[in-house]
């Protein structure tokens, strides 16, 4: 006898099942493709938007101090018209300056935590705006972070006498380097930033 080519109800079955199971496995591993390309996204869109909100702080704090220094650079050396205020002029410098270091606490925790979705680019964009920052900071440490009083009439007498002014401190509304240089090191870095969102 000739073996016969029909297949039972059992063999369907089985072919069914095993091409079904087959198409459940594809179609969990898209799902999963896609659910981790989704949350990976979502990640990089969160560590972006955390950093330029830090960039943003910073900015805002730097050009807050810049404003503010003038007139206690002022009350400092005499240079007021009328009676001074009644105020310690490095206390308030002091005051306006510190949320800058806490800007700059800010933004590189922000990086910190945007290394991982981002990667290294974070880092590399950053610098630059770290540079600039750390400019500030050592200025201000310089001019207004004398431990006595000695040495903040030292340091005054050097500025006075030489009318030295630290370029980052002050705004300049003739020629304004610092802030050029500010504001396109963060526009650089916000462009960088703002592509991962």
């Amino acid at each position: 006898m000739a073996p016969t080519a029909t297949m039972s109800i059992q063999d369907v079955t089985a072919i069914v099942g095993a091409a079904t199971g087959l198409i459940g496995v594809i179609v969990a591993g898209v799902t999963l493709w896609a659910w981790r390309l989704q949350v990976r996204g979502a990640s990089r869109h969160e560590a972006a938007k955390r950093v330029l909100s830090s960039m943003h702080t910073l900015d805002e704090l730097i050009k807050r101090a810049r404003h503010d220094l003038p007139l206690f650079a002022a009350i400092r050396d005499g240079r007021m018209l009328g009676p001074p205020p009644k105020l310690d002029p490095y206390k308030e410098a002091r005051r306006v300056a510190a949320p800058v270091w806490d800007g700059l606490k800010q933004l590189q925790s922000a990086e910190h935590d945007a290394f991982g979705p981002i990667g290294s680019q974070a880092k590399d964009k950053l610098q630059p705006v770290y540079r600039v920052a750390d400019m500030f900071i050592r200025q201000f440490h310089v001019e207004w972070m004398a431990e006595s009083p000695e040495e903040r009439r030292e340091r005054l007498d050097s500025i006075v006498k030489w009318d030295v002014r630290p370029k980052a401190l002050y705004d300049d509304a003739e020629n304004d380097e610092y802030g050029r240089l500010l504001d396109g090191t963060l526009r650089e870095a916000e462009n960088f930033f703002r592509g991962k969102l």
